[in-house]
């Protein structure tokens, strides 16, 4: 195989604005090519490698999607479960009007609402529902998500699309169904299974001193600046954000989507998720 060009582009990255870049394709299972260039670290010392870890922020959606399709596909969960019958305090949700009025919702939000991003909800991390549910002793998924439901939302629960926080209420809600902390879900479905050792919600202090310096990039002239590495999502030690909370290696994620693209099996013949139950996550829900 003839990755020359390949080999190239991923050598130009850092001139291009990107301090450091970790690529691995994998076939029927198998990686196929890998290839690391640039530096982990803001005085571009240490180069990238197998050991780099990195917030994945929003790619932690497919984990979390992943854990919730497989107690739909249990029978546990399902796709036209109100969000109410889990977390009660979206039973009475209010809608925000053009004009700043308060409304009632009068479609419920349901748990296919959480998958698609249909649910009305935003992403304002800094809305006075969260920050005061945050700063209470012992804020975990469950109080914080459930503090979500006092936020107004955008428009009816099904009727339009908006990226936002319902992922994070899903993951929630997966608690609110296993009766496990959501890490601790993931550990025993996804992590201890397919060997995905530096994968979680908060890194220990020795995994802290392996993970890739964050940048901010600026579209305009392409200039990068150097930002806290850290994650804004988890707003206490006790939250785990299904939504944009973990952390990972390129090997550990690649073990996850690998296992997915083949048809929901691992190497070792662990079964993560029927080939049905991906099929219904490749249904395309939004259109037209």
């Amino acid at each position: 195989m003839n990755t020359s060009k390949l080999d190239r582009f991923l050598d130009e990255m850092p001139q291009r604005g990107l301090p450091g870049c970790d690529l691995s394709v994998s076939r029927n299972g198998q990686e196929v090519y890998r290839r690391a260039v640039g530096f982990s670290d803001a005085d571009m010392k240490r180069p990238v490698d197998r050991n780099t870890l990195y917030w994945i922020f929003s790619a932690s959606k497919v984990i979390t999607c992943t854990a919730a399709m497989r107690l739909v596909e249990e029978g546990r969960l399902n796709l036209g479960d109100k969000v109410s019958d889990y977390l009660p305090s979206f039973a009475h949700l209010q809608i925000k009007q053009k004009d700043g009025t308060l409304v009632p919702a009068t479609e419920p939000m349901r748990i296919l609402h959480l998958f698609t991003m249909t649910g009305g909800m935003d992403y304002d991390l800094n809305a006075p529902a969260i920050t005061e549910a945050a700063a209470q002793p012992g804020a975990d998924t469950v109080s914080i998500c459930s503090a979500m439901a006092n936020i107004p939302l955008r428009f009816e629960p099904g009727t339009h699309y908006r990226y936002s926080l319902c992922h994070d209420v899903l993951a929630a809600v997966v608690e609110v169904v296993t009766g496990m902390k959501f890490s601790a879900y993931l550990q025993e479905l996804i992590f201890n299974p397919l060997g995905m050792k530096d994968t979680g919600f908060h890194p220990t202090a020795e995994q802290l001193t392996r993970f890739a310096q964050s940048f901010d990039y600026n579209n305009a002239d392409g200039s990068i600046r150097q930002i806290p590495t850290s994650n804004v999502f988890c707003f206490t030690p006790d939250y785990d954000s299904g939504g944009a909370g973990l952390f990972t290696s390129v090997d550990d994620y690649m073990k996850a989507v690998t296992t997915l693209a083949c048809g929901g099996t691992a190497p070792d013949g662990y079964r993560l998720l029927k080939p049905e139950t991906i099929a219904e996550m490749e249904v395309n829900r939004l259109c037209p």
